[in-house]
Order: structure tokens, then C-alpha cells, then sequence
């Protein structure tokens, strides 16, 4: 009966030490930075205006006063002239398209046009 006692408790240890480990692997996955998108594409009238690497870090002037920053491997639009201000409003992404539609500029993480939808005047 003692030997019994022992092995399930040897069981509820190593069981406690696995999910431990898987814890700490999924942990490890979820705070791990994304940087599956390395290029942004700025679109301006509907026209491919510049390829930037996300991975430098940069201040990018579009046309009068529309200010991007790019910063850990993210972009974000951080001044515009536009009424709202809710291209500001969207924050940082390498994923999610950015758009301003008052000033027809857009930011995609994929160079192919099927993926995305231009902005029309």
C-alpha cells in the first residue's frame, strides 16, 4: 500500500512538472516577437510610393505634414492632416493594412495587389 501511495505522487509531481514545461513553452511562443512581415508598401494616390523595411528605424514624411514612424519592426502612421486623425487613431501594426482615406495613403505588408483594395478618388 505504501508503494502505491509513492508512485501517485511520483505521478502528480511529474505531471505538475510537464505542465510547468508546457507553460513555459507557450509563454515562451506567445511573447516571442512577430516579425513575419519585414516590408511595408506605401501606397499614395493608388500608386506604390515606397518599399520600406521594417526592421530600420525611421521617420517618413509623405506629402505635406503626413508623418509614418517605423520602430520595432512596426509601423504606424504618427501625424496626418486629416480631419479625425483616425489613421493616428489605428496605432502600430506589421499586419493589419493602415489606411488614411482623407489622403489616399495606404500601408500593406504584402506586395501583391490582389490582397488588397485601392483606395478610389
Amino acid at each position: 500500500m505504501a508503494n502505491f501511495k509513492n508512485i501517485i505522487l511520483l505521478l502528480k509531481s511529474a505531471d505538475l512538472i510537464l505542465i510547468l514545461i508546457f507553460l513555459a513553452i507557450a509563454i515562451f511562443l506567445i511573447l516571442q516577437p512577430d516579425h513575419t512581415n519585414s516590408n511595408a508598401y506605401i501606397y499614395y494616390n493608388n500608386d506604390l510610393w515606397k518599399k520600406i523595411d521594417l526592421s530600420q528605424s525611421e521617420l517618413i514624411e509623405i506629402d505635406d505634414d503626413i508623418i509614418l514612424e517605423v520602430k520595432d519592426h512596426k509601423i504606424r502612421f504618427k501625424k496626418s492632416t486629416c480631419p479625425h486623425q483616425y489613421c493616428v487613431k489605428q496605432g502600430w501594426s506589421n499586419s493589419v493594412p493602415l489606411i488614411c482615406l482623407p489622403n489616399k495613403v495606404a500601408i500593406y505588408f504584402s506586395d501583391s495587389t490582389k490582397d488588397k483594395m485601392l483606395i478610389t478618388q
